[in-house]
């Protein structure tokens, strides 16, 4: 597995926040819990944004006020997180990557792509059944395969190349 991202935004960049919207923080702060949430799949997208929030609260980075206000609306929102991931262990993971890595695709480059992706088809997926989707990676085209397990979690199974 290659290295995990790099930390996007440094404790001395915080003051970055204060010049931002609302809509470009929110925005930023879930770009980030995406990236951490590919190295670690089990985590709370929501929770880590909230996390974050409260961190940036603490530092002076934004104001209690506006903090309040994004974790507010985020919970507004009332629904569950999207949580995609990419086998449940290690033979999983291996297996759902295996043809990739043959092609020299970069697992993380496929994760990213895969799900920005996915929110544009998540309605054709239905429960019980396998959904194919076909993206461009690399210069390449993949087919990847979607199931909704019962928690939930959204699982991507095997990917591959296409001709």
């Amino acid at each position: 597995m290659p290295n995990p991202p790099t930390i996007i935004a440094p404790p001395n960049t915080w003051h970055m926040f204060k010049y931002m919207r609302l809509q470009e923080a929110k925005d930023f702060l879930r770009y980030g819990a995406e990236l951490l949430a590919m190295w670690i799949p089990e985590l709370n997208i929501m929770a880590v944004e909230s996390e974050a929030v409260g961190l940036l609260i603490e530092e002076g980075a934004i104001t209690r006020e506006i903090g309040e206000q994004i974790i507010s609306e985020m919970a507004s929102k009332g629904e569950e997180p999207l949580v995609i991931q990419f086998g449940n262990n290690e033979n999983q993971i291996y297996h759902t990557f295996r043809h990739t890595d043959a092609l020299g695709l970069e697992r993380s480059s496929i994760q990213l792509a895969i799900k920005e992706h996915f929110p544009s088809v998540i309605s054709k997926l239905t429960n019980g059944k396998p959904l194919n989707s076909i993206i461009e990676v690399g210069g390449q085209r993949i087919q990847y395969t979607a199931f909704k397990l019962s928690n939930g979690t959204i699982n991507i199974g095997r990917i591959h190349g296409l001709k």
